[in-house]
């Protein structure tokens, strides 16, 4: 896209359907390599999407690989 448009590429939102944490991992790992500014997770539950934390606040799995990521790359 950046070839085609010559704009930097960003994502104003991802989210995610499961709680699974190859998936967070992966699609920031995409970003991260395409060297995008910006990479907006959505996070809040409502049929079909999935938060990165519970109703109290807790880490579910794929939280956890989220903070695990910003906590390696940045």
């Amino acid at each position: 896209m950046s070839t085609a448009t010559n704009k930097t590429v960003i994502s104003n939102e991802t989210g995610q359907y499961n709680l699974s944490p190859i998936i967070v991992t992966d699609l920031m790992q995409v970003g991260y390599d395409l060297k995008m500014p910006y990479l907006i997770w959505f996070d809040g539950d409502g049929l079909p999407s999935l938060a990165l934390h519970d109703n109290s606040g807790n880490l579910r799995p794929n939280g956890l690989a989220f903070k695990n990521f910003i906590a390696t790359h940045y």
